[in-house]
């Protein structure tokens, strides 16, 4: 189950009392009104690295961006420290 997608881009990366989706990149408590992506064929770069790989509603630190040619995301090419 892919975890949903936040209106501030990112996918739900934590959750708030009572297991409210909830984004602490941007303090985003609000749910995408399409909480699930069709993501065939776009492709996501690490925002550290520029590793590229297919795009992943469950990667770490995912942020959808139709309006660019990357959805971003983390490898974990840093460690998870």
């Amino acid at each position: 189950m892919s975890r949903p997608m936040m209106k501030c881009g990112h996918s739900s990366n934590s959750y708030l009392s009572g297991n409210k989706p909830y984004c602490l990149i941007c303090g985003c408590d609000e749910i995408a009104d399409s909480p699930e992506l069709d993501l065939t064929g776009r492709k996501m770069r690490c925002s550290d690295c520029g590793r590229i790989a297919e795009s992943d509603q469950n990667a770490a630190l995912f942020k959808y961006q139709p309006d660019q040619e990357y959805d971003k995301y983390y490898c974990g090419c840093y460690g998870w420290d």
